[in-house]
This record gives C-alpha cells, sequence and structure tokens, in this order.
C-alpha cells in the first residue's frame, strides 16, 4: 500500500515537473526573442550586461530541473537516488547563484563560503564519479 502510493507521489511530482520546465522553457525562448529584438548588437561589453546575467540563471535553472527530473525518473526506474545526479545539481545551483551574486557589494567571508561551497562540491561530484556505480550485492571491501 505504501509503495503504490509513494510510486503515485513520484509521479505526479514527474508530470509537475514537466509542466514546469514546459512553462519554464517557453518563457525562456520568449525572454531571449524579446532581449535579442530590443537590445540588438549593443555597444556595452558582455560583462555590463544585467541581462546576460539573467539569461544565463534561467538557462541554469531549467538545467536544475531537468536534472532533478532526471534524478525523479531513476528513482521511479531504480527505486534508488544517483548520488551523482544530486551532486550534479548541486553544482548546476550554485554556479546558477555564483553568477547572481552582486561581486561588489559580497563580503569576502561570502565569497570565501561560496568558493568553499564550489570546491566541496566539485570534489564531491569527483569522488562519487571516479567510484563509479555501486552495485547492490556486492561482498564490502
Amino acid at each position: 500500500m505504501i509503495d503504490a502510493a509513494e510510486q503515485f507521489i513520484v509521479i505526479v511530482l514527474l508530470i509537475l515537473l514537466v509542466a514546469v520546465l514546459l512553462y519554464a522553457t517557453m518563457k525562456l525562448v520568449f525572454v531571449v526573442g524579446i532581449e535579442v529584438i530590443h537590445s540588438g548588437m549593443g555597444t556595452d561589453s558582455l560583462d555590463q550586461q544585467p541581462a546576460l546575467r539573467d539569461l544565463f540563471s534561467g538557462f541554469l535553472l531549467v538545467l536544475i530541473g531537468i536534472e532533478l527530473m532526471r534524478t525523479i525518473s531513476m528513482y521511479v526506474s531504480h527505486q534508488a537516488v544517483h548520488t551523482e545526479v544530486v551532486f550534479a545539481v548541486a553544482v548546476i545551483a550554485v554556479a546558477r547563484h555564483a553568477i547572481n551574486v552582486d561581486y561588489d557589494h559580497a563580503s569576502a567571508p561570502q565569497l570565501l563560503g561560496l568558493a568553499a561551497l564550489i570546491l566541496a562540491l566539485s570534489a564531491g561530484y569527483y569522488l562519487v564519479h571516479r567510484a563509479g556505480p555501486m552495485r547492490t550485492g556486492d561482498p564490502e571491501p
């Protein structure tokens, strides 16, 4: 009974996530189209255009949603959460945050904390990826 309810909830979450991703992707396409039409080939350098930061943030947000959808799909098919995918979502989320940081007003401890988080997640992702997939039933080393 609990397994059936859990399966139902996970499938509902997956359907909702697909709907949200479709909406976010369509909105991002619309925003990119409007931005291209209105800005044209401006004379500002790329790093001085806050709209570009917002666009990159939007792209990364959609990628986070896709990775979450992959995580839920893997959970449905394998009844397990794959740590590598979770690390990938976390790395993308932190990268999105790093793009949005106002470096002119951020304090040194905030930037050091963000750097430490990036390093820790990258190291964790590397170690999990290097370890490879774990199989159930294998004897412990």
